[in-house]
């Protein structure tokens, strides 16, 4: 984790506080410079700020007097964080958090997430693996089911409170992902993966600038948007009413199937016309580029629009 984000959320922590302005300064102040002072020293920043502990434990220590009165607000989302090294694979069973996917300046993975008395994530690592899964209170499960009801009848569940989980990954790295998410949203931003296999009902999926070896998405609802992005052996993306949006999509094998989303793709590389041929009107498009490459485009109602470049 980097300091600007640890001191935001040290900030958070006393916003919510009743601590007068000129001592929140002060404190966030100091922490700055302890940190600082450390890494100048020679210690690893982000082993610093580990060692502090989480935004809201190293507040709760340096006022115990507020704690009792913070714990009893119902409705505040706590950002928790931890991290971990040599992981080899990322396992996300999820109802509703939104996930983004971000670099991390080390070989390490951070992990932040938003956590209150309703809804958290189950976190484990054994193995090589790091398992993420949705954690439902007792007291959590009516309000869970009100926000699956929603989200049906309006994507992305706009009217239910959102929460969120950060992810930063070493940039280069042989991680392979299975996810399984209902509802919630996904980003991936410069991220650089081995495998990696999506399930999502509602979400929508985003990936910008991302390079992989395997890519497989089945949707149901949910829109799939991407931007300079190589799957380099096999891309499949298959929808049921989601729409699907492909710039600068680069793959061996492309495959998107969908019963009546709409599919654009931009494909990178060269396109030789007398290798395009449409087999079925608006049904089923087959493309060979370079001779090597191969794509399949399956839709009912949908509309297509595809085309190459260098």
């Amino acid at each position: 984790m980097m300091l600007n984000e640890y001191l935001g959320m040290i900030k958070d922590q006393l916003d919510r506080r009743n601590i007068n302005e000129d001592e929140k300064e002060d404190i966030l102040q100091y922490i700055e410079e302890m940190i600082t002072d450390r890494a100048e020293n020679g210690e690893d920043e982000a082993e610093v700020i580990a060692s502090l502990g989480t935004a809201d434990k190293l507040i709760d220590d340096l006022f115990p007097d507020t704690k009792a009165e913070y714990v009893e607000e119902k409705d505040i989302i706590r950002r928790k964080n931890i991290s971990f090294t040599d992981v080899k694979k990322i396992d996300i069973d999820s109802t509703n958090y939104d996930f983004s996917f971000a670099v991390s300046d080390d070989d390490r993975v951070y992990v932040e997430y938003d956590s209150d008395e309703y809804l958290s994530l189950d976190i484990r690592f054994e193995h090589g693996v790091l398992k993420i899964d949705q954690h439902n209170s007792i007291q959590g499960i009516g309000f869970l089911f009100t926000s699956l009801s929603k989200m049906f009848s309006k994507k992305g569940s706009d009217s239910a409170r959102k929460y969120e989980a950060i992810i930063n990954l070493p940039k280069y790295r042989d991680l392979k992902f299975d996810i399984d998410n209902v509802s919630g949203d996904m980003k991936f931003t410069d991220i650089a993966a081995a495998d990696i296999k999506i399930n999502s009902v509602s979400g929508d999926l985003y990936f910008q600038s991302c390079d992989f070896a395997k890519l497989k998405i089945e949707c149901v609802s949910g829109d799939i948007e991407m931007n300079d992005v190589t799957a380099k052996d096999k891309c499949k993306l298959q929808t049921v009413s989601g729409d699907i949006r492909a710039e600068e999509l680069e793959s061996k094998e492309i495959r998107t199937e969908t019963v009546s989303g709409d599919v654009e793709v931009l494909i990178r590389g060269e396109r030789s016309d007398t290798d395009v041929r449409v087999e079925k009107p608006l049904n089923e498009t087959t493309s060979r580029v370079d001779g090597s490459r191969y794509l399949k485009i399956e839709t009912v109602s949908g509309d297509i629009s595809w085309d190459f470049t260098n």
